[in-house]
This record gives C-alpha cells, structure tokens and sequence, in this order.
C-alpha cells in the first residue's frame, strides 16, 4: 500500500500528471494520491486527467476511496491535522505497511506535514520526503530497511546528487529542469520520465548505469525541438526506457524505446508486442521499424506485406503522408491542386494522385520545380516524399526476398488497405463496397449514395474509401469519394 500526498503546484506539473495516469495502472492499484489544495477545481481537473469517477472534493472528514482530492493547504498547521485525518481514514481499513511520498514546494512545509502525519497515522506509516533539494538525512531515508519492502513511485522536482534507488522504486518521475546530475541506478526500474525536450548527449549520459551489476540497451530518442535523431555515441548504457516529454504534452517518440509493458499500457503506447521481446528488449523487428521512423502499425502492415503492387502503393500513400507533415502548402493550394488533378480520379482529389502524377514524370529531366510550381506545390515536399517513397521500397524490395514476416496473401492484402484507408488524404476514413449495385458502409451496412457528378457514378469500383457522410433530403452521401 502506497500513499502520494502533492500540491497544487505540484499537481500541475505534467510529470506529475503523469504520474497519475502511472497510478490508475491495475499493477499500481496499491497506490492511494491526496491532492493539497486550496482551490476547489483542481479536483474536477485532477478527475479530467485521469477520467476517473472516483475523484471526490474531500470535505474535512474525507472518505476511504482510491483516488481522493483533499481541498486543503498544506502550509496551514490546521489543514496538516485534516490531511493526516485524511490518511488515517484511507488506511484504517489497511494494515499493510505503507510509503507516503511528500511533494510540497517548500522544505519547512515538508517537515511540518511529516511531523503531524507520524503523531496521527502511527508506525505502520513511514514517511518519505521529496523536496526540491534533498538533504543527506533524507538519502538516508530512502535506504531504510522498510523502505524496500514497498512498491513506490519516486517523484522529484530536480535530479538529486548520486541518488540511490532500491528495487522496490517503479519509476522515476523527473518534474524539475536540472537533468545534468548522475543517477546510480540500483535494481529494476522500468521507467525514467522527464520534460526535457532537447535529448542530447549530455542528457542521456545524465541516465547512464554506473554500476556493473546493472546492464540496459541504448535507444535512440527523438528530439521535438531540433526535428532530428539523436544517436547516443555514450559508453554507458542507457538505464532500462526513456520516455521523452515536451511542455505542453507528450513528443513522438520510437517503438526502439518502447518502456516497460507495464508503464507503456498505462500511458496507452504500447501499440505492439513484436517490437520488444518478452524481456522488453528491442527485436530486429522494431528496429527496422524504427529505421523507417514510422510507428508500429504501419511499420507492421509494409514489413510484412507481400503483394508487391499494394506495398507500393503503401509506399505513395506513406510518403506523401508524411510530407505533408510539413504543414507548408496553404489550403487554397490544396483545394487548387485538388481541382487540377480532378480529372486523375474524380471528387476531392487524394495527396496519392498529386504525388503519383509527379512520380510518374519526376525521371524526365525537364521536370521538378517548374512542374511543382505549376501546380501549386511546394518542391520540397515532393522531394522529401520521393525519399521516402525510395527508402520504403527498398525495405519492400528486402523483405519480399527473404520474407521473414511472410503472411496468407489474402490477410496482406486486408491489413495493407486498413493502412491505406487511414492514411489518404491525411483524414481518417472509411470504406464502403458495392453489393447488388448499392453502395453499403462496410461496417454497419448502412445505404449510402454517391452524388451523380462524380467520376466514379457511372462505374463505381469494387470498394472505395470516405471521409465524411452528409444528410441531403433525406439521402446518406458519401463524400471525399476515392477508389481503391
């Protein structure tokens, strides 16, 4: 059993917002959390963050559920008399022995708090102080003998110096800026969570392994803010994961660093099993993934697609897709390049027919800026997407030769269009096919009508894909109409 007591200031954190979708995890249900604060709507956010409903607006006699939000201040000697209250009535029930972390901003208030907790709770409860500059007495603290019997999150607002972790810390949450001190990593932590945005050398050194009992695999991260990979060139080993995080949400990061299964379920990222093994080490697998720099799903569906003409079409689809992340062409130019290439396919025109048609000529030498200029393009996009048009069909080319993930032909080719139907246009869409000559939604076989200037009217494919449906007298339309 585990009890974190934090502020409100504390709570605002996004590490520590974090850590509070970490303690909604079934295998950290031990975990109890009180929110300090003297402002009523840190519930109702605390509540948002974690969509739970067992988030409560603690009056002065508070109540023995999971998840409790005590409307207190922790600098008041009265209010430190209602918390202990608090967590004497969560665990009266309880008698195993439990950790209570203390995150408050000050260290006077951190003292106060855990003197009046030990003459209320009694010594079934020790008390674990974590302040912004951490003393010589409270290291010691950590390495108590009951200290290690207990599963803990250990939260910090800045690295302390040559801290020892025991086997019993699950993860580490990092809510301060001063990352460039060393960690000596003792036992089996599966997650290291901090906010920097710029993972450098110098950053993942900061979560290098000192010890040689201790051995970790080197990821590669990703780093927002320079849009580039970082390769880590240290000796040491990286400890066990590394989650990266920005100020205003969590960054894109690889499979290749997927944390432990436990951490990753909990923060909704482990999208795949086959990039990390039972062991949570990286599999050659993830790290061909990680060579494309794409996510696990499509990853999965190119590697292991067989059907040469759908990889490839995969390939113009993931290209182009991932050009656009450039977010460099204004929509009056995607409307006016939609309308140019109309006649290519018919309703609003997909980014697979624009870089289709440009690939199709990009070999002429009379070709390129002047092509993309007249269409209202931007140049570097469709670079940037032959580059990865290229690169992926080497990776086709590669492993429909040695076929190491080789499938049924038939579940390929389903898998592949899964892909494709998500990706066109940048849009989520759905599919719809033709049964008896009528237009039925794929997954709920609802009637669906296609408006009769579309190219497509006359001669409707077997399956197409949609982005939106529109209510017209009384009439389903499909519209953002492409074939497959």
């Amino acid at each position: 059993m585990g009890l974190l007591i934090i502020d409100e200031a504390q709570q605002r954190s996004l590490s520590t917002l974090l850590l509070l979708k970490l303690l909604n995890h079934p295998t950290l249900n031990c975990f109890k959390v009180l929110v300090l604060s003297d402002s009523a709507p840190v519930a109702l956010e605390t509540a948002t963050i974690l969509k739970s409903d067992n988030v409560l607006q603690i009056p002065p006699s508070p109540l023995p559920v999971r998840l409790t939000c005590l409307n207190t201040n922790v600098s008041d000697t009265q209010q430190c008399l209602l918390a202990a209250r608090a967590v004497s009535t969560l665990f009266a029930e309880n008698n195993d022995p439990c950790t209570v972390l203390i995150l408050v901003a000050d260290e006077t208030s951190a003292h106060q708090m855990s003197g009046v907790l030990s003459k209320q709770c009694g010594p079934s409860i020790s008390l674990l102080q974590v302040l912004p500059a951490l003393t010589n007495a409270t290291s010691s603290l950590m390495l108590d003998t009951d200290f290690h019997t207990r599963k803990t999150i250990l939260v910090t607002t800045g690295v302390p110096h040559r801290r020892l972790l025991p086997a019993n810390v699950v993860a580490v949450v990092d809510c301060g800026t001063a990352v460039r001190q060393q960690f000596d990593f003792i036992g089996n932590c599966p997650a290291v969570i901090t906010t920097s945005t710029t993972p450098d050398e110098e950053f993942l050194r900061t979560y290098s392994i000192t010890t040689e009992e201790v051995t970790g695999q080197c990821f590669r991260l990703y780093a927002p803010s320079s849009d580039r990979w970082c390769e880590p060139t240290i000796a040491g080993p990286i400890y066990d994961h590394v989650l990266v995080l920005r100020s205003l949400g969590v960054s894109r990061f690889t499979e290749y660093g997927l944390p432990a299964p436990a951490v990753a379920h909990a923060l909704g990222y482990l999208r795949s099993t086959e990039s990390i093994d039972a062991n949570c080490q990286v599999t050659e697998f993830g790290r061909k993934v990680t060579a494309l720099g794409l996510t696990t799903v499509e990853g999965t569906t190119i590697l292991k697609a067989i059907d040469e003409e759908v990889a490839h079409e995969m390939c113009a689809v993931l290209a182009m897709s991932q050009a656009l992340d450039e977010k460099s062409l204004p929509l009056f130019t995607k409307r006016t390049t939609m309308t140019q290439f109309k006649a290519f396919e018919g309703d609003p025109l997909t980014w697979l027919n624009v870089f289709a048609a440009y690939h199709s000529k990009s070999k002429l030498s009379d070709f390129g800026r002047k092509w993309a200029a007249d269409h209202d393009l931007e140049f570097n996009i469709l670079l940037r997407a032959e580059r990865i048009y290229e690169k992926l069909c080497e990776l086709i080319d590669c492993q429909t030769s040695k076929n190491p993930f080789a499938m049924h032909r038939s579940e390929a080719e389903d898998r592949s269009r899964k892909v494709i139907k998500c990706l066109k246009t940048g849009y989520m869409c759905h599919e719809t096919s033709f049964q008896d000559g009528i237009a039925r939604l794929r997954d709920s076989g609802m009637e669906v009508y296609i408006d009769k200037q579309s190219v497509l009217f006359e001669n409707p494919p077997e399956r197409m894909i949609y982005m939106t449906i529109v209510l017209i007298s009384g009439r389903l339309y499909i519209r953002g109409v492409c074939k497959i």
